[in-house]
């Protein structure tokens, strides 16, 4: 029996995919069980694969306007579509036939393992600063995280070394697309506007090759079935759904099953003799489903993570603040006593001054009476 693979783009949360907090889906009992290959910090990544190229440009920049302080920081402000790094979501198999706790996990982890290792060596524009395989979701099945920045060398314009998705395809031979191909009878709002899709799927889909053939050096068939697509927003998702459940009901009936209608089916107004559904159809949809509500409890979880982080840092702030103002009062305090006893030592002083000066006035008068006085006695006695 094969296996599928899937290798898709995810949104990208480290604090999640480090354990920084946890979801429902996943047990910290297990959490042991999940592999780090490599966690660096991002701002650290940046300064090592960005760091002398900044240096190099900011030099040549004769106004001070056009040097780049932090690169980071110019990314994570630009508004040109940038983004501070990507990530990959590979998985080998369902949680049916390679769950945790399935026989085939080991086999998962060893083929994720030596994907990793392979896709270092394949990619060398793609810098990989942080990959976790993950093994603690009871429910789900093995998956490896692959967080990295896309580093494009030898630019003419800007730094010579830069962070660029584009240029870093091109640099590995694969062509960029920016407007993605609209799947037979989709219709979606969402797939009017311009959807980066990272070397126009081509580079994708030489990932899930090479994890494909992995699977067959263990002599594991590879169902291609089904076995990767492009992440689906909901409105996305259910515009497929409806495609899905239209191809189900024109099939011929010795390949369904009939079904009763469940209570939504009932709500919607759908009839027991219209229920005919693929058995193999629903347990897609189902997958996609829990897919789609694991995403956005992660997604829940990433914003009550920050906004606690956010709440935090503001609380800081305010200590700070008041502990500046605290010190700021008893500056006050301090200069207001001090300079009301060097007032009151200067006005002893001018007192003590007023009275030696009486005094000195009064010897002097004195001394003058008694410098006449000798006159006076010199006079009275000529002979002497």
């Amino acid at each position: 029996m094969g296996k599928s693979v899937s290798v898709m783009l995810g949104r990208g949360s480290l604090a999640h995919n480090n354990r920084e907090f946890s979801t429902e889906n996943v047990a910290p009992a297990l959490t042991p069980n999940n592999v780090i290959f490599t966690q660096q910090k991002l701002r650290d990544a940046y300064h090592e694969i960005f760091g002398e190229a900044l240096e190099q440009y900011n030099k040549k920049q004769k106004r001070n306007d056009r040097k780049i302080p932090d690169y980071y920081e110019h990314i994570r402000q630009s508004k040109n579509g940038e983004n501070l790094y990507h990530e990959l979501v590979v998985q080998v198999g369902n949680r049916y036939d390679t769950g945790i706790g399935s026989a085939d996990v080991e086999t998962a982890r060893e083929i994720l393992s030596q994907y990793y290792h392979d896709f270092i060596t394949r990619n060398l524009n793609m810098r990989v600063f942080n990959a976790v395989l993950h093994m603690d979701e009871p429910d789900g099945t093995p998956h490896l995280h692959i967080d990295f920045i896309p580093v494009a060398t030898g630019q003419n314009r800007g730094l010579e070394v830069k962070n660029s998705m584009r240029q870093a395809l091109q640099q590995q031979g694969f062509d960029f697309q920016s407007t993605p191909v609209l799947p037979e009878g989709v219709v979606s709002a969402s797939y009017g506007k311009k959807q980066p899709q990272i070397g126009g799927g081509r580079w994708l889909d030489a990932e899930r090759a090479a994890l494909g053939n992995l699977l067959k050096q263990r002599g594991i068939s590879w169902d291609k079935q089904g076995t990767h697509r492009e992440h689906l927003s909901v409105s996305e998702y259910k515009a497929c759904a409806e495609i899905v459940e239209k191809k189900i009901r024109d099939m011929p009936p010795t390949e369904l099953e009939p079904r009763e209608p469940n209570r939504a089916m009932r709500l919607a107004g759908v009839k027991s003799d219209e229920v005919i559904a693929s058995r193999l159809a629903i347990e897609a949809l189902q997958q996609e489903n829990t897919a789609l509500r694991a995403q956005a409890e992660l997604d829940r979880a990433t914003k009550q993570a920050e906004d606690r982080k956010n709440a935090s840092f503001d609380a800081r702030i305010q200590r700070t603040l008041k502990t500046a103002a605290d010190m700021e009062r008893k500056a006050d305090l301090v200069k207001a006593h001090y300079s009301r006893g060097i007032a009151e030592n200067y006005q002893a002083l001018e007192r003590k001054y007023a009275i030696l000066s009486q005094s000195s006035a009064q010897l002097k008068r004195r001394c003058d009476t008694a410098e006449q006085s000798y006159h006076k006695l010199e006079e009275s006695y000529p002979n002497r």
